[in-house]
């Protein structure tokens, strides 16, 4: 394999050939010592271009653009969303979302996709869409799949929950007051 690399404004489409680029993570971590990180790109392509000028003058080179697929687990989205967060960051530097910031974005998100749903029932109903039986049959599969909970057990499991924050953080709060109490009075 032979790596290409090239720095400046020196380009032409001699570079270009059919050079293979591999590159990955491991080796940088493995003359350390260290176990290679999770995250490694593979990239094994030729660099595709098109010539383009005026015959008889500089010519130039056009890249064809490439498609990018994302293949991860469930697990690691969120890796992969904070990840993806940073390249509309001016500084490229990002800082983790609270709790309530993320139940806040999901919320907005289901938000929007149950006004699509609704907008889309409310145009099939007056007639400006023809229905589909496919986008029918997977609306109903997604209406069956949500859990059939009793209002009433649903408000005793949220106050359950709410009650169990609220004594955590009294009891983190008596526990923090206790030990400042306690400094003070050591150091008098």
């Amino acid at each position: 394999m032979r790596p290409w690399v090239s720095h400046g404004r020196a380009f032409s489409s001699q570079n270009l050939g059919s050079h293979p680029i591999g590159v990955t993570a491991f080796q940088a971590w493995t003359r350390h010592g260290n176990p290679p990180p999770k995250l490694s790109v593979y990239l094994d392509f030729s660099l595709p271009s098109t010539l383009m000028g005026v015959p008889g003058r500089t010519m130039g080179v056009m890249f064809t653009p490439l498609t990018v697929k994302y293949a991860y687990y469930d697990t690691e989205r969120i890796g992969v969303d904070l990840i993806m967060k940073t390249c509309f960051s001016p500084n490229r530097v990002i800082g983790l979302s609270s709790d309530l910031q993320q139940v806040g974005g999901a919320s907005a998100r289901i938000q929007d996709a149950l006004s699509t749903v609704l907008q889309y029932a409310e145009d099939v109903l007056s007639g400006k869409v023809s229905a589909d039986n496919t986008v029918g049959r997977f609306l109903m599969s997604l209406v069956n799949q949500v859990p059939k909970i009793v209002p009433d057990d649903f408000e005793t499991m949220l106050n359950s929950n709410i009650n169990d924050l609220l004594m955590v953080t009294y009891l983190a709060n008596l526990t923090q007051s206790q030990i400042a109490l306690n400094e003070k009075l050591v150091n008098l």
